[in-house]
């Protein structure tokens, strides 16, 4: 999520600020003051999602969406993690593209900064054309009228008056050295009680600091440049920034039809010029609604509510609105480390077989089919591994706070994660019996939790060696999952069982492709597992291959499509028939990329990573048959099921 989820959840929850905001400001008689801070919270708590996606890492993970694929066996295929970038719509006339959406979206939100940027230099640069012409005055109407009002508001720095020649309505800058600028033929077209007024309202905007306050309250539309309600909110701001400076001269005693009177003034001395004016100004820009507008809101100045009750909507919405920012940005954070995972349950055992009833007598054999009427011996059962040769030689075990290796193994991985912590994954090696992990047919170990390794990716160890220090959460919560017979009997502390199927005696033919490319992980191998719907033991014919949702599925041979549609409890469904006997089935696909009768090649795209009903999250689940029996398909000669990152 991150950066794509800020932003499309910045749009929505601006809605959200905007609607209740524009609610509040209409139920409400408010102030142009009260206005302000309304719109200044309604700023905050839109920005506020931004401001605190740096510290995500330092609040609370709130589980959102779908969860991962349980249960999360580790398998073959270790953990990776996968982030998954939202789609559209997959289209497979041409080949699967997997943009990278956050950096493109990131590309964009720096490229629209920058042009906020430089349209803020602009906009300097506007003001210092218009000021160059100015001419200071010292003397006149309006030179005294800015020394009594600053006199009457008590301004520490008297403003300097300047006229200018450029087409623009009154205005004032500047916070240490501030401004007024009137145009040149002001007091020859107004009369002297309106330039009265203009300048007190220019002052009012001095004294209460709006030639700092106005950039920082437009910040938010330039920082989320792309959200119009930002924008919106910019807008609002501006007008009740006016609003405030009408509402102030009137408190100065003054009469509010004759303040209508020259704000129709002002609006028939600005009307028709081509640019609005570059810092805080009486102007009237938004035509004859917002002049209509402020002459109903002068002329209604005594009809407001009493502030109290307005500011404490203003703080009702802060309250309420603040943690549903924050919250935005725990969203968008790095996921913290779940709860252990509970060990998986065995399957119920068998009931005992009924004990066998004698079997009758073999009848005589005719003459000539056997050798002094002797039978021939019936053929030798097949052989069953015995439990001693597949079983690790020792139990996991905890000394002196040590966690020991149950078997002689290979360690394949030593790693950590916010999931698994510090872990170190082994797979048993061929002890000399035949059941070593080369064949798929031994155990693979994965030790998660641990407070130091003592091993080493590509070292061998034997039973009893000590893989790593232990926490105070491990409690051994180690999984063992076994690939052979009675692998519920086998010591330790989980068990995984699941059937023994030999692989077949034949590979598939022509595997020169991975069924998914990286990243991507086994998140539910063959066998029994807990199914994550009933949460209880079943069979599971196949492999689950998480990956981000809408990446291409190949086919890793080549073959004949006989099946692409959907089935009950799988989705959308392709199957291939390859050569020697084989058949592939890829189910819960999203879009498919083949139809019924097409030959195809291997690494060819037979549709993309989705999502229904029946997952837990997005995946493939991918089964193999040869001559209409299952097999675990990472047991099948030459077929790779993700390819090297």
């Amino acid at each position: 999520m991150t950066i794509v989820w800020l932003l499309l959840s910045s749009i929505l929850w601006g809605a959200l600020v905007v609607g209740a905001s524009a609610a509040i400001q209409s139920g409400l008689k408010m102030s142009g003051s009260t206005q302000q801070w309304l719109w200044r919270a309604a700023s905050l708590l839109l920005i506020l999602p931004w401001l605190a996606a740096p510290f995500a890492t330092l609040l609370p993970r709130i589980p959102v969406g779908l969860p991962e694929m349980t249960p999360d066996f580790p398998g073959r295929g270790l953990d990776v993690t996968v982030t998954a970038a939202p789609i559209v719509e997959a289209s497979f006339s041409t080949p699967h593209l997997d943009l990278p959406w956050a950096d493109i979206v990131a590309v964009v939100l720096v490229a629209g900064w920058i042009w906020r940027l430089v349209a803020a230099h602009r906009a300097r640069t506007e003001l210092r054309r218009v000021i160059a012409p100015s001419v200071a005055v010292a003397q006149g109407p309006a030179a005294a009228a800015v020394r009594v009002w600053s006199q009457r508001l008590s301004l520490k720095r008297h403003p300097e008056l300047r006229l200018t020649d450029a087409s623009v309505s009154p205005f004032s800058f500047g916070v240490m050295r501030p401004v007024i600028c009137l145009p040149k033929d002001i007091e020859a077209r107004l009369s002297h009680s309106a330039l009265n007024l203009i300048v007190a309202h220019e002052c009012l905007h001095v004294a209460r600091g709006d030639g700092w306050l106005r950039p920082l309250e437009r910040m938010t539309a330039d920082v989320l440049w792309f959200n119009p309600f930002a924008w919106r909110i910019r807008r609002e701001l501006d007008l009740a920034r006016e609003l405030a400076c009408d509402e102030a001269v009137l408190e100065q005693s003054v009469e509010p039809a004759t303040y209508a009177r020259v704000l129709r003034d002002v609006a028939g001395l600005v009307a028709g010029l081509g640019s609005a004016a570059p810092a805080t100004s009486m102007s009237l820009s938004g035509g004859g609604r917002v002049l209509s507008f402020r002459m109903k809101r002068t002329l209604g100045y005594a009809s407001r509510i009493p502030g109290r009750l307005a500011f404490g909507a203003v703080a009702l919405l802060l309250v309420v609105g603040a943690p549903m920012a924050v919250a935005q940005a725990i969203l968008s954070g790095p996921p913290s480390p779940p709860p252990p995972v509970t060990a998986p349950v065995a399957p119920p055992p068998a009931p005992p077989a009924p004990p066998a009833a004698p079997a009758p007598p073999a009848p005589p054999a005719p003459a000539g089919s056997s050798v002094d009427g002797v039978a021939p011996p019936a053929p030798p059962a097949p052989v069953k591994p015995s439990v001693d040769a597949i079983a690790p030689l020792a139990p996991v075990s905890l000394i002196d706070d040590k966690v020991r290796a149950p078997f002689n193994a290979h360690v394949t991985k030593v790693a950590k994660d916010n999931k698994r912590g510090l872990y170190v994954v082994i797979d048993q090696v061929d002890d000399g019996k035949g059941f070593g992990a080369s064949d798929a047919r031994g155990c693979t170990l994965e030790t998660p939790h641990l407070a130091r390794a003592r091993v080493k990716e590509g070292q061998t160890i034997a039973a009893g060696d000590v893989i790593g220090d232990s926490t105070s959460d491990w409690n051994g919560k180690t999984t063992v999952f076994c690939k052979t017979f009675d692998a519920d009997r086998l010591p330790g502390p989980v068990a995984t069982p699941a059937k023994y199927v030999a692989p077949p005696p034949v590979g598939l033919p022509g595997a020169s492709a991975p069924v998914l490319l990286p990243p991507a992980h086994v998140s539910s191998p063959f066998g029994y597992r807990n199914d994550p719907f009933t949460h209880l033991a079943a069979w599971h014919e196949g492999v689950d291959i998480a990956a981000s949702l809408g990446s291409s599925v190949q086919t890793p041979a080549a073959g004949k499509v006989t099946y692409a549609g959907p089935r009950p409890g799988l989705g959308n469904v392709v199957e291939i028939s390859a050569g020697n006997n084989y058949t592939l089935r890829f189910a819960h696909l999203g879009a498919l990329a083949v139809k019924e009768g097409e030959r195809t090649n291997a690494g060819d795209s037979v549709g993309a990573i989705g999502m229904d009903d029946k997952s837990t999250g997005p995946h493939v689940h991918f089964e193999v048959f040869w001559k209409g029996h299952s097999y675990d398909p990472q047991t099948i000669s030459g077929l790779v099921l993700i390819g090297a990152g």
